[in-house]
């Protein structure tokens, strides 16, 4: 995974989740904490694609948080979080996804895409437009 061929929001969204799991004594880093970071920038874009397609973000990302106190909780040592399966397999098909469509960096809208695809705890169901 290169870094450097993230976009700056991409960047934040990897950072935040992190922190996040962090925050709550997690031993993993799982899809819920990249949705929950993806949706915690009220301008980013998956939060105006929601908004767009008639979805509360607000509440999918209330429904993320709730998910993760479920989540296994421990000490890491002060450790860097290792992601589990689900996690590393959204990101390798952002990456997959930014390549097919010819861009050249991975972008909050690739994870967006992969976490609405990919079997995980954090893949999200949307309210289609009436």
């Amino acid at each position: 995974m290169k870094f450097d061929k993230f976009t700056l929001k991409a960047q934040e969204a990897m950072a935040t989740s992190q922190q996040k799991a962090m925050a709550q004594s997690h031993t993993i880093l799982s899809p819920l904490h990249l949705l929950y970071a993806l949706l915690e920038d009220n301008h980013g874009m998956p939060t105006l694609i929601l908004n767009k397609i008639g979805s509360n973000p607000d509440r999918i990302r209330q429904m993320a948080e709730s998910e993760m106190n479920r989540l296994p909780k421990g000490k890491t040592g002060g450790q860097m979080i290792l992601p589990d399966s689900a996690f590393q397999q959204i990101i390798l098909d952002a990456q997959n996804r930014a390549d097919k469509m010819g861009d050249e960096y991975l972008s909050t809208e690739h994870f967006f895409l992969s976490l609405s695809d990919i079997p995980s705890d954090g893949k999200f169901h949307y309210r289609q437009p009436d």
